[in-house]
């Protein structure tokens, strides 16, 4: 497979992976590679927070403070267990 072949593939399925299994998927060692090949629209961040649980239109302010602090919370909780690995 090409370079170029990989980046579009990687950026066609990306939307549906995380980074992770997309550096798996291209045999890449480290997630840095990966990220140099793959361009998440809005639409994609806005559709993994929902599956948080995250923003909805319609909510006040206070109800998005409150999840955007949760979501953060599971971000946080990701990184530091990767940075252990």
């Amino acid at each position: 497979m090409t370079l170029r072949q990989q980046y579009t593939f990687l950026t066609s399925v990306a939307p549906h992976l995380d980074v992770f299994a997309l550096a798996r998927l291209a045999g890449h060692t480290s997630i840095r590679t990966t990220q140099q090949y793959i361009h998440p629209a809005g639409k994609t961040l806005e559709d993994g927070l929902a599956r948080l649980g995250g923003l909805k239109i319609g909510h006040s302010q206070e109800t998005l403070n409150v999840r955007f602090v949760a979501v953060t919370r599971v971000v946080v909780r990701s990184l530091r267990l990767l940075a252990t690995q």
